[in-house]
C-alpha cells in the first residue's frame, strides 16, 4: 500500500492520460528494491515531523551549519 502522501495524491487526481492509482503504486513498491542508503520518511502524520525526519538524514550536522556557496561580486567593465 502506498504512503499517506503518495495514497491522498492517488486519490485526489483528476482525469487525465496516466491509469495509475493505488493498486499501480503498490505493484511498484513490492517490485522495486531500495537503495542501500535509503531512510524511510513517515509521512502519515504532521508534515514537520517528517521534514525534521528528512533533514536530519540529509545534513546530520543540521541546518544551522549547512554549506553556503556565494559568488563573487565583480565591478562591471
Amino acid at each position: 500500500m502506498p504512503n499517506g502522501v503518495a495514497a491522498a495524491r492517488l486519490d485526489a487526481r483528476t482525469s487525465g492520460p496516466s491509469v495509475a492509482d493505488v493498486s499501480v503504486a503498490a505493484a511498484m513498491r513490492a517490485a522495486g528494491t531500495p537503495w542501500r542508503e535509503a531512510v524511510p520518511v513517515d509521512t502519515g502524520g504532521a508534515p514537520g515531523a517528517a521534514v525534521e525526519h528528512a533533514m536530519a538524514a540529509v545534513r546530520p550536522w543540521g541546518t544551522a551549519h549547512a554549506p553556503v556557496f556565494r559568488r563573487p561580486c565583480m565591478e562591471p567593465g
